[in-house]
């Protein structure tokens, strides 16, 4: 594949973005599926390329605005661009026209950009997060522009850790050992894990280790009885399932059926048959649909904005405006307020998303602990109170993981107790 059509590639994906045809990483891989001739070389450099360029798309738009470029594929492509080799031939883009020449000669005098521009962020969503963290925002999102590591949990129901680092390395698969997590592993590149034996006998899952520390903050133990709300596919369900022993029984929820057909191809595989998926009426409140006082353990693991896995999902940053954010904290809190009545007395509630949004994290949790009195703060384990890095001898009931300070996905948890 020549190299002007890889870029021609590009800019068709950048009009399917244009177009809200989906979200990125489905649009991607939809393309790739779609030609199967691309050679694994294009490859590589498109989806580099890609993910790069979603990392600078406000600021794209802005300068084709500016440059009075229309606002296509082809225009944003060609602001990231070597735009040698143009010729119009089989598969490579049409050569620049006059108009185009000149809008590209004069980006060099372009002012600089605003400010969350530059961020690649909404100015409301930039407004909200610099109010949040203050000096602490650049890093943030310089953090966020990084390629986010593949991490995997080994599943001790079926190996260790040391032995899965073993059978990485005798497929010449460079790892190394989590930084938090004791079934952390972290692999040096990015590959098709699916196409791993380890991963195909269920010695491991995809999970960034913010999202097992929130299944370890559930400390829950074999024998327990644990409601999994939102299980989605059951990446911290499965986690739970094997600090449980494979012993008593996990009731995962969702409103989604695909995603729990997912959820039991995934525990097959990993050997799990402690859960029981449960499909929830969205139209019909949860408490008559689930025992209540019954639970030792709830996880409401809610829907969010996603906003800590930026890293992965850099499109996300510009795909709701602040009325999302406030749905979704509504959304939260309500689910919250569902859950705990199933939570039996002396048992435990863990509330957590994957946002870096106060609104989302603290101040559901400060709702919470207004509206609903037999739920108090407990302390969460010490393993994960420790890896809090501004307060590391603190003794807290939560925790908010960035990127910048933990180099994990961002996300939030919290520990309450039924009175």
């Amino acid at each position: 594949m020549k190299q002007a059509a890889r870029y021609q590639a590009l800019a068709e994906l950048f009009d399917a973005v244009l177009s809200g045809q989906g979200v990125a990483d489905r649009i991607l891989g939809a393309y790739l599926r779609e030609r199967g001739y691309i050679g694994s070389g294009d490859r590589r450099f498109i989806t580099e390329r890609f993910w790069q360029s979603l990392r600078q798309w406000q600021s794209l738009i802005w300068q084709a605005q500016q440059l009075g470029m229309p606002l296509t594929g082809r225009s944003l492509m060609l602001l990231n661009a070597d735009i040698s080799g143009f010729d119009g031939s089989a598969y490579s883009p049409e050569p620049l026209t006059e108009t185009e020449t000149s809008a590209l000669a004069a980006r060099p005098s372009l002012p600089l950009p605003p400010a969350h521009i530059a961020a690649n962020l909404l100015e409301w969503n930039h407004q909200l997060l610099a109010a949040q963290y203050g000096d602490e925002l650049p890093a943030l999102l310089a953090a966020m522009d990084e390629e986010a590591p593949t991490t995997l949990r080994t599943n001790r129901l079926k190996t260790t850790r040391e032995k899965l680092l073993d059978a990485l390395s005798k497929a010449g698969i460079a790892a190394r050992p989590g930084l938090y997590s004791p079934d952390g592993v972290i692999l040096e590149k990015r590959m098709n894990i699916s196409a791993l034996k380890p991963f195909q006998d269920g010695w491991c899952e995809v999970q960034d280790e913010a999202s097992q520390l929130i299944a370890m903050a559930a400390d829950a133990k074999p024998g327990m009885k644990v409601i999994d709300l939102c299980a989605g596919a059951g990446g911290k369900t499965l986690a739970i399932a094997a600090a449980m022993q494979n012993k008593g029984e996990i009731i995962a929820c969702d409103i989604d059926r695909t995603r729990l057909n997912e959820l039991e191809k995934r525990a097959r595989r990993a050997g799990v048959a402690i859960i029981r998926p449960h499909l929830l009426d969205e139209t019909r409140p949860i408490s008559g649909q689930l025992p209540e006082q019954s639970a030792d353990l709830v996880l409401v693991d809610a829907p969010c904005s996603g906003s800590g896995t930026w890293r992965r999902a850099p499109d996300s940053r510009w795909r709701y405006e602040e009325q999302g954010l406030m749905h979704f904290t509504g959304l939260q809190t309500r689910l919250v307020s569902d859950a705990a009545p199933l939570v039996k007395p002396g048992g435990r509630l863990i509330y957590a998303t994957c946002s870096i949004y106060r609104q989302e994290n603290h101040d559901v949790v400060d709702e919470i602990a207004k509206n609903i009195q037999y739920l108090v703060g407990e302390t969460l384990p010490e393993t994960i109170a420790a890896v809090d890095k501004k307060n590391p001898k603190s003794i807290s009931s939560r925790l908010q993981l960035t990127p910048h300070l933990h180099k994990t996905d961002g996300m939030f948890m919290a520990s309450f107790r039924r009175t």
